[in-house]
């Protein structure tokens, strides 16, 4: 499963995952532009273009063929100058993976300021968002395109990761809306929710430390990120973990519910077991066929 002739913009391309996909991606025939602004890994803070740089010599030296982009995706014009970039060199963007990041240090709710908050936001909810927009339209006149963005584990819950895990949050419900608008111009987006030893685990216990860097390489998750970018890929509008050799797939399921007046809030609490029950669910594809099943289940429509 090859990418000759297509061009592939990978953002966080110059370590750790991104670095991962961008090898993969090369060494398949994918023309790769290497962003990454090589900023630190918990703040955002600093810049040096060594990291993209190091990346592109990488594949250069095994035959392949890249380019850096060392702008900071935080700010709207480096975001879409990112495609710019895809397009001025290669003449196409074919794939998009939005994998550039940071994570603050572990934080109480009290102390996350605005700031933290809103660069988290900046960095991978606006990010996706400026490079999504900027792509779309050249894909349209493709008629193909390949969307990857990234989450976290985090979405489960982290007490200590308010600002990360809303953030990466967010990226489910843009992946869903992007696959709907995308699904009839093959235009395919995916969500990956990935785990594996980077820079970001650095600051775990020792022990956990050594647990990650053994089992669970970065180098195992690209894969699947390779897989997503391909012409072959039929997966849509999906939430997929990629942990050391595993893959899995996450749903969104809603309960079937308990059917009432909802008249007071003691009724509402005296229901409350019936609807945390998930013995019965289904799960929801899109705001329509939601609300027919829900008007189904209350026999408002057969």
């Amino acid at each position: 499963m090859r990418f000759d002739g297509q061009t592939v913009l990978v953002t966080g391309a110059g370590g750790g995952l991104g670095r991962e996909y961008a090898l993969l991606l090369a060494s398949r025939g994918a023309h790769v532009v290497v962003s990454d602004n090589g900023s630190a890994p918990t703040d955002g803070s600093g810049a040096s273009a060594a990291p993209a740089e190091s990346v592109v010599a990488e594949i250069k030296s095994a035959g392949g063929e890249a380019v850096p982009f060392v702008e900071d995706l935080t700010h709207e014009a480096g975001a879409r100058g990112a495609v710019d970039e895809a397009i001025s060199t290669y003449g196409r963007i074919d794939a998009l993976v939005h994998n550039a990041s940071f994570a603050p240090l572990p934080q109480d709710v009290a102390d996350v300021s605005t700031d933290t908050f809103t660069r988290m936001m900046q960095v991978n909810t606006f990010a996706a968002f400026w490079l999504v927009n900027s792509a779309w339209g050249h894909m349209l006149e493709q008629g193909r395109g390949r969307v990857v963005l990234t989450s976290s584990a985090s979405i489960f819950g982290s007490a200590t990761s308010l600002a990360y895990a809303t953030a990466k949050a967010s990226v489910l419900g843009m992946g869903r809306s992007l696959a709907a608008a995308g699904q009839s111009h093959n235009i395919l987006t995916n969500v990956v929710v990935p785990t594996a030893a980077t820079r970001l685990t650095t600051r775990l216990p020792a022990a956990e430390l050594r647990w990650l860097d053994d089992n669970f390489r970065a180098s195992q998750v690209a894969a699947l990120v390779g897989y997503l970018c391909h012409d072959d890929c039929d997966v849509n509008g999906e939430f997929l973990t990629a942990t050391g050799g595993r893959i899995g797939r996450v749903r969104l399921l809603e309960t079937l519910g308990d059917i009432g007046e909802n008249s007071t809030i003691e009724e509402v609490h005296s229901r409350m077991p019936s609807v945390m029950s998930g013995e019965e669910h289904f799960f929801p594809t899109d705001p329509r066929s939601r609300s027919r099943r829900i008007a189904q289940l209350m026999g408002f429509a057969e």
